[in-house]
C-alpha cells in the first residue's frame, strides 16, 4: 500500500471503483461486442468459420501473453504508464479492425487489441492494492467486480445493434470511441498510485525465473484449470451459438414446410 494512500484520491470514494471497473470492462467489451456480428463479418470479409474464431484466438493468445507482463512493466514504470500506453495501443488498433479488408489483417490487429487491453485488468487490482488498506480494498474490489460482471450481459446487445442498424465496421469505431473516452478519463483522474520507493528494477530474467517456478506447482496448475475450464467452455458456446442458431432455424423451417404440406 502507498503511504501517502490518503492523499491520492480527494474526490468520492465509490468513483475509484467505477473508473476501475471501466478499466477492467474494456477487455470484456472488446471480446463480447464484436460476437453477434461473426456471421455478417465473414461474408463481408470472405472469410470462413474458422478464420473467423482466429480472430478471437489472437486477441486471447495476446492478451494471455502480455498479462505475463504488465504487472512487472507497471510495478517498475509505475501505473499510470503502463495503462496509458495501453489504451494508446488499443484505440488505434480498433480503428485498424474497422479499416480492415481481409481477415488477415483482422487477425492482426485483435492481437493488438489483445497484447493492450490486459494493461487496464492487471493494473487495476494493483491501484486497488496501493489506494486501500486490506478491509478497504476488498470492498473495493467486491464493487469492481459487481460493475465488471456487467460488461459480458451488455457488450452482445450494444454490438448486435450496432451491428444490424450501422453495419460491422460501426462496432469497432464504437471500440475506438471508447479508448479514447477511457483514455482521457485515466488521464485526467487516476493519480500515480505506486510510490518511488515501492519500485522494482524490471528484470525478465528474473520474472521468468519466476513463471518457472509458478508453472512447476501442481496446486498452481490445478487451481489454474479450475478455473480455466469454465472459461474455455463458456467461449466454446459463444463461438458456436450462431451454428446452433442457423441449424434450430433451418430445423425450424423444415417442420413448418412439412407440417404444411
Amino acid at each position: 500500500m502507498n503511504p501517502q494512500a490518503d492523499q491520492l484520491w480527494t474526490g468520492p470514494r465509490w468513483a475509484p471503483a467505477v473508473l476501475l471497473a471501466l478499466l477492467g470492462m474494456l477487455g470484456p467489451f472488446s471480446i463480447d461486442t464484436y460476437i453477434p456480428a461473426f456471421a455478417g463479418i465473414a461474408r463481408a470479409l470472405d472469410a470462413t468459420p474458422v478464420q473467423m474464431q482466429q480472430t478471437l484466438s489472437a486477441y486471447l493468445f495476446g492478451f494471455a501473453f502480455m498479462n505475463l507482463f504488465h504487472g512487472a512493466l507497471a510495478d517498475s514504470f509505475g501505473r499510470r504508464p503502463v495503462v496509458l500506453w495501453g489504451i494508446a495501443v488499443f484505440t488505434p488498433a480498433s480503428v485498424g479492425c474497422a479499416l480492415s479488408q481481409t481477415v488477415g489483417q483482422l487477425v492482426f490487429f485483435r492481437a493488438l487489441q489483445g497484447l493492450s487491453t490486459g494493461a487496464g485488468w492487471v493494473v487495476s487490482r494493483a491501484v486497488i492494492r496501493d489506494m486501500f488498506p486490506p478491509d478497504q480494498a476488498q470492498k473495493v474490489m467486491s464493487q469492481v467486480t459487481i460493475y465488471f460482471g456487467v460488461a459480458p450481459a451488455i457488450a452482445p446487445i450494444v454490438g448486435g445493434f450496432l451491428f444490424v442498424h450501422l453495419g460491422w465496421h460501426s462496432i469497432f469505431w464504437f471500440l475506438t470511441a471508447v479508448g479514447v473516452a477511457l483514455w482521457l478519463a485515466i488521464w485526467s483522474r487516476l493519480p500515480e498510485t505506486l510510490h518511488v520507493e515501492q519500485r522494482q528494477p524490471f528484470n525478465v530474467r528474473n520474472l521468468m525465473r519466476g513463471y518457472w517456478e509458478l508453472g512447476s506447482s501442481a496446486r498452481f496448475l490445478l487451481l489454474a484449470l479450475a478455473s480455466g475450464i469454465p472459461f474455455n467452455g463458456m467461449f466454446l458456446y459463444v463461438l458456436s451459438a450462431p451454428a446452433f442458431w442457423a441449424t434450430c432455424s433451418g430445423w425450424r423451417r423444415r417442420s413448418s414446410s412439412g407440417s404444411s404440406s
